[in-house]
């Protein structure tokens, strides 16, 4: 290999470097993104624990404060709020939250995988700017020690 080869092939090294670096700031960008919209959808799922809650405490109160003269037909009217506010509809959407969160966790999981095998990559190419820089310190060695002992044969003669 001459020189100019050895400097292009540490420069495709190099370069490669950069690249997974850039690729390496986009996927870390896209964590940090779903990082936050993942606190969003927990904020919004802790809105909802909190308000069911509230709702449900205020229906008891109600029911409470009526008590006995509250005929049965109010009472029917009472659970089916209480049916709406922590029934089929309140746990769908609760279990969707969680669900959604859950794939949010894979997908950064999945991203923390690829910035992995970037950097990997990334110390794949440093060594070989490394063993490549060796060797073409080695040929540059030779070449000079070649070129000396040329020159020396050629003065005398």
């Amino acid at each position: 290999m001459t020189e100019a080869e050895y400097d292009s092939k540490i420069a495709e090294n190099r370069q490669a470097v950069t690249g997974y670096q850039q690729e390496i700031g986009k996927l870390e960008e896209e964590i940090r993104e779903l990082k936050t919209f993942r606190t969003e959808l927990c904020n919004f799922q802790d809105v909802l624990h909190d308000t069911a809650s509230r709702a449900e405490g205020q229906i008891n109160g109600i029911t409470g404060l009526v008590g006995m003269a509250v005929s049965a037909v109010s009472q029917n009217f009472f659970s089916k709020i209480l049916q709406t506010v922590r029934g089929e509809e309140y746990v769908s959407a609760d279990s969707g939250l969680t669900a959604s969160q859950d794939r949010i966790d894979e997908k950064i999981t999945e991203l923390r995988n690829k910035i992995g095998q970037k950097q990997s990559a990334i110390s794949t190419c440093n060594a070989s700017v490394t063993s490549l820089e060796t060797e073409k310190a080695q040929y540059l060695a030779e070449k000079a020690a070649e070129e000396a002992k040329a020159a020396t044969a050629g003065e005398g003669a």
